[in-house]
């Protein structure tokens, strides 16, 4: 985005994110950067091998303070500061501001000044659902919304184990399914979101860190399969669909066990109750595998190149359910002897 935004002056601006190699991000330093954009563990690293000097830096920066603060990056954030010269600009913007956020911009902020965006309300373009599921379970009901929903559609769940277990289910029912969760290595994040982009998976089950500064416009549903803890996740994660005027869908999935945190969502969205009844499709579903990766295209006489090989949380084998591991042929054993032992 500040490529984009200062192409006119064309300034040098890197990315320096954890979980990548460092090696590339050092021969990007090295020719020099202007802008600097990065994850504070990265940061800090770089600093420690002294390959950033900070004394110069006359603009800091601290986006998504309120993530950052829930996330334990504090001590990085202030090594960090503690390295800035004291005169400079710094900036903190946060989606929302409470009692944390406040005590850390007392702390960092010199004389501020506030400017605010109004609370928080989900755009007006977005139809908010609410269905009540029986104790039979949540996983029909989602099956019939995404394929009654054509368009692409971002899953919530809280827990980052559900993330695979509802991707797989989804992918047995037919439905074309990935999994995000800030487990997931860096490089596998960026791969997922890549084919999400492309269409390769409709639908992307993840936890909340896909619900800020993701933006696909072929989004069209927001499936919340737990009720959020609280309105701001709510409209953070409903603000992935109907984005830039288009129509969207947000539809949470409740049970009764849920009814405190619903009550108080309630109290700040309104939500429109829908029956769902999910049917039994008539022929079953084929199970759905994501495509092998096709091979580049080679000079003629050149040695074909093997195709990529696709990352492990996104290929069908090693995703399958122990049972169905546990069903293939197991290798022949070598017979014991009187003694119990195996022969030599």
């Amino acid at each position: 985005v500040l490529r984009t935004a200062a192409r006119k002056w064309r300034p040098a601006i890197h990315a320096v994110v954890g979980g990548e190699p460092i090696e590339p991000q050092l021969k990007f330093i090295e020719k020099g950067v202007a802008v600097l954009v990065g994850t504070p563990g990265r940061v800090l690293d770089l600093m420690r091998r002294q390959a950033i000097v900070l004394k110069h830096v006359q603009a800091v920066v601290l986006d998504e303070a309120d993530e950052m603060l829930l996330r334990g990056f504090k001590p990085d954030l202030d090594a960090i500061l503690a390295h800035l010269p004291t005169e400079r600009q710094t900036i903190l913007v946060s989606a929302t501001v409470g009692s944390e956020v406040r005590a850390y911009a007392a702390k960092t902020l010199r004389a501020p000044q506030e400017v605010g965006m109004g609370e928080a309300k989900a755009a007006a373009t977005l139809a908010h659902h609410l269905v009540m599921a029986p104790r039979s379970g949540k996983g029909p009901i989602l099956e019939h919304l995404l394929r009654e929903h054509a368009e692409q559609a971002i899953v919530f769940v809280h827990k980052i184990e559900e993330t695979k277990r509802l991707a797989m289910r989804l992918r047995y029912a037919g439905i074309e399914a990935a999994y995000l969760s800030g487990d997931l290595p860096q490089e596998n994040r960026k791969e997922t979101m890549e084919r999400f982009r492309k269409g390769v998976y409709r639908v992307l089950v993840a936890t909340d860190v896909a619900s800020r500064g993701l933006d696909i416009p072929e989004v069209g549903l927001v499936v919340n399969y737990s009720v959020p803890p609280s309105a701001d996740q709510y409209i953070h994660r409903a603000g992935r669909t109907g984005r830039a005027g288009r129509q969207g869908r947000v539809v949470t999935l409740s049970y009764r066990e849920e009814a405190e945190d619903l009550k108080r969502l309630r109290q700040t969205v309104a939500l429109e109750v829908l029956k769902v009844v999910p049917k039994a499709p008539k022929t079953p579903p084929e199970a759905w595998r994501p495509p092998l990766e096709e091979a580049m295209p080679q000079a003629p006489g050149a040695r074909a190149k093997r195709p990529p090989k696709i990352q492990k949380h996104l290929g069908w084998f090693e995703d399958r359910p122990l049972d169905e591991r546990r069903s293939r042929p197991s290798a022949p054993t070598q017979p014991r002897s009187r003694s119990g032992k195996r022969p030599r």
